[in-house]
């Protein structure tokens, strides 16, 4: 029998909750194989999956077929997974921290792997980016950019004017 391939930790996360909503039990080895096998079958045995396991063939296809939203920062990366923030509606990088309490302007972003937490509030073009921490009632604003390693807290306005 053929080795099959390991699924990665972001399949695996999202897999875990599709089936344990479609058959309302614990993740298990049972399950773990079987998306294995549709993920390496060909035509033929794909066939056969789907009418023998037909609500997870399909959990796994759209999962497959899901568009992930993508972003170009600017910082050389190109697009990376990212989502607008629901506080404000800015860019947040997937790898990026942003607490729901925190607002991210709309053309604000936050990238990298960057913390905002608190009541914290990106706001207009700024940008944190790096390993960067804004947390409590900090305001990051204009074009300002806060990277690197910082740390931005309490009361404290960062904020820079485009000349």
């Amino acid at each position: 029998m053929a080795q099959l391939a390991t699924l990665s930790d972001f399949e695996k996360a999202h897999i875990k909750e599709i089936i344990d909503d479609l058959r309302g039990e614990k993740y298990d080895s049972f399950g773990a194989q079987l998306l294995r096998l549709i993920a390496k079958a060909d035509a033929d045995s794909y066939w056969r999956l789907r009418v023998a396991f037909p609500a997870v063939v399909e959990a796994y296809a759209a999962l497959v077929m899901a568009k992930v939203e993508t972003h170009d920062f600017g910082l050389g990366d190109g697009e990376v997974p990212a989502h607008r923030h629901p506080n404000g509606g800015g860019w947040v990088a997937d790898s990026a921290t942003v607490a729901p309490t925190a607002r991210v302007g709309e053309h604000a972003s936050v990238s990298g792997h960057a913390i905002v937490s608190g009541y914290a509030v990106i706001g207009e073009q700024a940008i944190v980016s790096g390993h960067a921490s804004v947390g409590e009632q900090a305001i990051v604003s204009g074009h300002a950019i806060v990277g690197g390693r910082a740390i931005v807290s309490g009361r404290a306005i960062v904020t820079s004017r485009r000349e």
